[in-house]
């Protein structure tokens, strides 16, 4: 069966916390907020980031990840500097400790001049960008300019902080619709140097930060992606062989690796198995039309297509679903919906991908499969709709990842790096 060896300790908690720190002692100084959280005034934050109600581009990972830092004493107050939303005043106070100030656009090499002023007017404590390589829309140069604002805030004299959820160096560029081209190699270059030139940089992914530390020099740190706790919701029974749902869910793209869910679900079907197959989400921005071709071809025939789910939704979605499946030809960074399925207690079929596999060494539990093997897929998921036991273990164990994992401890372990990392100097 599948399971995972006990969690490793991990690297780097913050830029001053003592290397020799028992788990005991770590996980008090972690609940404090930081070893110099209550030497501080509030903190006063800067947040940079795609932000609720737009979709896709880390805007639920920052809603999540803002609604857990408003819940700490230390800080002070939260200036979300965000996206333009349809429908969506220009700025609004979302707590008494924070307001959104939707002032920038996807694709608009204009942003960077709109979110420095933005900072400069503000002046906080600290400024924190939560950003991937695809983050400010699909231009090359609009990214470049996007990845480039962490070295300028930290030359202005900000204390700056990067959360990357992915570095281009470590993915297979056709396979997200990039070319490998020469120019494309040394723009990812270059922009890995300037945003790793922050005070620090957190990653979602534990070997993302050797590979920072490593090959640029950076204060490079990780922090986990972050999970709501677990639901206390109980784990869906499976009946029995012939009553199965399958659920696929995220912002749907090429690499995604739907047409390998949609053979392993045509395989189960043959096998005269009552078998069901909810796919929800939208097109990501990045690939808009994507999902139309096969709705159009699949609609009925035991597939749903959910389309994009509201935030209220999601915990009937996922309760009703059996096995939650991630058949990624690449990883663009660790899995938020395997974060997602843990906390609501789901069995996990996933792409054996080095982001995937690192949750999976830290205590997560999913069958792990080649990617793009439909063989595999469909034999990992006969396997699970015949042994109910195994999917109750398995969500067992990811209901325990997630609650290590919960979003008020990355909060707490983002806090001790706003407190505690010393400055460096921009050198060339």
């Amino acid at each position: 069966m599948p399971s995972a060896p006990s969690p490793p300790d991990r690297n780097g908690m913050s830029c001053s916390q003592p290397a020799s720190m028992s788990k005991a002692s770590d996980e008090a100084w972690r609940k404090a907020g930081g070893a110099s959280a209550s030497k501080q005034r509030p903190i006063r934050l800067c947040f940079i980031s795609s932000f609720p109600p737009n979709k896709a581009r880390l805007a639920e990972h920052s809603g999540a990840l803002v609604g857990a830092l408003l819940e700490k004493k230390v800080i002070g107050n939260i200036d979300i500097i965000a996206d333009k939303a349809e429908g969506a005043p220009a700025q609004e106070l979302i707590s008494q400790k924070a307001t959104v100030h939707r002032i920038w656009e996807a694709d608009r090499p204009l942003t960077f001049a709109k979110v420095i002023r933005a900072i400069l007017v503000r002046h906080p404590d600290v400024v924190h960008f939560n950003m991937h390589f695809q983050s400010f829309g699909r231009s090359r140069l609009s990214n470049f300019i996007g990845l480039s604002m962490p070295f300028f805030s930290r030359l202005l004299g900000f204390r700056t902080i990067v959360t990357i959820h992915n570095l281009a160096e470590k993915v297979d560029l056709k396979k997200v619709g990039l070319k490998p081209s020469l120019i494309n190699r040394i723009s990812i270059r270059l922009a890995s140097w300037l945003f790793t030139r922050a005070n620090a940089v957190t990653t979602t992914v534990r070997s993302y930060s050797r590979y920072l530390r490593e090959s640029y020099g950076a204060n490079a740190f990780f922090v986990p992606h972050g999970a709501g706790d677990p639901s206390p919701a109980p784990q869906k029974r499976i009946k029995n062989a012939r009553d199965f749902r399958i659920l696929f869910f995220g912002h749907m793209s090429p690499y995604k690796g739907l047409s390998v869910a949609l053979d392993a679900y045509s395989s189960l079907k043959m096998g005269s198995k009552k078998v069901e197959l909810w796919i929800g989400g939208q097109s990501h921005p990045n690939f808009t039309g994507f999902l139309e071709g096969y709705k159009m071809k699949l609609a009925g025939n035991g597939v749903r297509f959910l389309d994009y789910v509201k935030e209220e939704e999601i915990p009937s979605v996922f309760a009703s679903a059996d096995v939650v499946v991630l058949p990624y030809l690449v990883a663009t960074g660790t899995s938020g919906v395997f974060h997602l399925a843990a906390s609501y207690g789901k069995a996990v079929v996933a792409s054996d991908l080095p982001e995937i596999r690192e949750m999976v060494e830290d205590g997560a539990s999913a069958f792990l499969i080649p990617p793009g093997d439909s063989n595999a897929l469909h034999a990992a998921l006969s396997r699970l709709s015949s042994d109910p036991a195994l999917a109750r273990e398995m969500a067992t164990q990811n209901r325990a990842y997630a609650a290590k994992n919960n979003w008020s401890r990355v909060a707490s372990d983002l806090i001790s790096i706003y407190n505690d990392c010393p400055d460096i100097r921009i050198s060339p």
